[in-house]
This record gives structure tokens, sequence and C-alpha cells, in this order.
């Protein structure tokens, strides 16, 4: 089964708090407008459904998306939700070993604990990098690579 990315664009406008029209997508050759969505939610587990404001409803396996985005802005046009700017860690929570992709190579990385005190750190040597952290203590901590800072939870 491929897996999917659902994009979820919402705008927001400041002034009168009301929210614009964005689209849906779930794939490229299935898009909704979000005038026409009702509900989003997550109402059965490792289910994801969307109703409609004429009544109707899509379900969807949420082990079938690789990722679900929520952004500001009514175009998905310029948005490149697998491009090569796009950095993420797995897994998360993590026991042992992190995994980070989409790091600009050659690029210097701390891992920060919640005081923001440095407790690893080092130079990324390619695009995707292991790092075993079992010996950090339980807790939430930040990577922070090149412009870009990661949140992850050690358990």
């Amino acid at each position: 089964m491929s897996r999917k990315t659902l994009l979820i664009p919402i705008c927001f406008c400041t002034l009168s708090m009301s929210v614009n029209a964005g689209t849906v997508v779930v794939n490229p050759n299935e898009t909704y407008n979000t005038n026409d969505v009702r509900k989003i939610a997550f109402d059965k587990p490792g289910e994801l459904s969307v109703t409609f404001t004429d009544g109707t409803s899509r379900s969807y396996e949420l082990t079938s998306f690789q990722r679900i985005y929520f952004t500001e802005g009514s175009s998905t046009e310029n948005f490149s939700p697998l491009g090569n700017t796009e950095m993420y860690l797995y897994p998360n929570p993590v026991t042992e070993v992190l995994y980070v992709k989409g790091i600009p190579a050659d690029s210097p990385f701390g891992i920060y604990d919640i005081q923001g005190v440095r407790v690893l750190g080092g130079n990324c040597d390619s695009e995707e990098i292991s790092l075993s952290v079992h010996s950090l203590p339980k807790g939430n901590y930040f990577m922070k690579v090149a412009d870009k800072v990661l949140k992850f939870i050690r358990k």
C-alpha cells in the first residue's frame, strides 16, 4: 500500500477571526475545498474521517498516511511536503536510536535538554543520521540543526 500525505491548509483572517477557504489534499487526484468539509476527526482508533456539508463522509486508515500537515494559507501550489528542505526525526518518542532525515550535509547539530543545556552534539556527515540516545535521561529534548529546531521525547 502506498503511503499518502494529507495536507490541510487552513487560513485564518486575524481581523474578523473567521476561517477562509482552503484545500484538503489527500493525494494529487483527491482534493476537497474546506468550505465543503464539516468535520475532520479521529473518531475511531487508527482512522481519520472527513464529513462533508452534504452529509457524506470518507474514512482513511491512518497507516496509509506518512504525515498529516496543518498549514496556514489557502494555496497548496508552492507546498512540497517531501521536498529537499524538509527535515524530520523518528521515532518520537524514542527509547534507543533516533533517526534524523533531511539534514543539510556537513551541518553541525546540537541536542539540548529542557533547560537549554547541550547534552549531545556533532557534525552530520550525510542527509540521514542515527543517534544513540539510550544514555540520555527520560524527558523532552530539542535538536538544533542549521536554522531548524526539532523536538523529541526520550522515554
